[in-house]
């Protein structure tokens, strides 16, 4: 039995004046914490768990929100933790969770502010990342990120919190075969006086590599999308706008040429609509024409990979 747990027990600081992160809604009216979980093989959790502190979840009526939003999942799959107060890090969090849930099997642990679409495969002990050599989006404030070592065989070898050590970049979630193991190496670290207050997920792996008890493997995500900040929040609003387009006046070309069955297109309006398209934007395109040619139109426009929400035809565009 594979649990998942979205520890949201922050105090959000990096959002000020906003509710928690977690509850705020994505473009499509989900959840950010919902949405934070949309690309992974949901299928292969027997049991998710989304674990909050008290304050917010009486403040904002969060488990409302919270069960309204995972109602697609049977009702005995999800579980909402309310810890009584902050904890110290999110390693102590994912303690407090498996304590009170009284979870025995493997887990995973999926941070809520951020997108990651992946194949899970058949790993337990794993950590998720990119390649940023390769990875086709820019990734922010990598300064801030973790790094991994990793051989050959996908195996890591390390995991650095903070410094760029290698192309690999943690972005939080990751597997843990055995509870019990968990459990000693977050006391172990707890007590240990050397280790900095804040204890990460990254030094648990870290720990647990080197004390040779665990092996950990490298699982590289699909897509990936982060939300740690207001700023890269507010940056992924911007891109997820809707655009409705007066077809005519701005993508044909003034004379609204037709030719051999094609409507000839104003090449650089067509060059920004595929930036925004592609950007992640919704495109409703509104039409005076009738829907036998307005449907000439998108099926043309959808040769260029732009993705149509909508196609208005008809409509008064003055």
């Amino acid at each position: 039995m594979k649990t998942l747990i979205i520890p949201c027990a922050g105090k959000s600081s990096r959002f000020p004046g906003m509710p928690p992160k977690w509850l705020l809604k994505y473009p499509d009216g989900e959840l950010m914490v919902r949405k934070s979980i949309q690309g992974l093989p949901l299928e292969k959790f027997e049991r998710i768990i989304v674990t909050a502190v008290k304050e917010h979840v009486e403040k904002y009526d969060a488990e409302i929100l919270l069960r309204n939003a995972f109602s697609f999942l049977p009702e005995d799959k999800f579980d909402l933790c309310v810890l009584d107060d902050f904890t110290s890090c999110q390693a102590e969090t994912i303690y407090k969770t498996l304590k009170i849930c009284n979870v025995s099997s493997t887990f995973s642990v999926k941070d809520s502010d951020n997108y990651i679409k992946m194949n899970l495969g058949d790993n337990d002990n794993y950590v998720t990342g990119i390649d940023i050599q390769n990875f086709s989006k820019e990734v922010e404030r990598l300064a801030g990120k973790s790094f991994l070592k990793i051989n050959d065989q996908r195996i890591i070898t390390d995991i650095i919190e903070k410094r760029i050590v290698s192309n690999y970049v943690s972005i939080g979630m990751y597997g843990f075969s055995d509870v019990n193991i968990f459990f000693e190496a977050y006391e172990h670290l707890k007590n240990n006086k050397s280790v900095e207050s804040e204890i990460y997920l990254s030094h648990l792996i870290s720990y647990l590599i080197g004390t040779q008890k665990s092996v950990y493997s490298y699982v590289e995500a699909d897509d990936y999308e982060d939300w740690g900040t207001s700023k890269d929040w507010y940056a992924i609003l911007e891109k997820k706008k809707t655009y409705m387009i007066n077809v005519e006046d701005v993508l044909l070309k003034k004379n609204q040429s037709y030719d051999n069955g094609k409507y000839l297109f104003d090449e650089n309006n067509l060059k920004v609509v595929k930036e925004l398209s592609d950007e992640g934007a919704q495109i409703i395109l509104l039409l005076s024409m009738d829907e036998e040619q307005s449907e000439i139109i998108e099926k043309q426009l959808m040769e260029f990979d732009i993705k149509i929400h909508r196609t208005i035809s008809n409509c008064y565009i003055s």
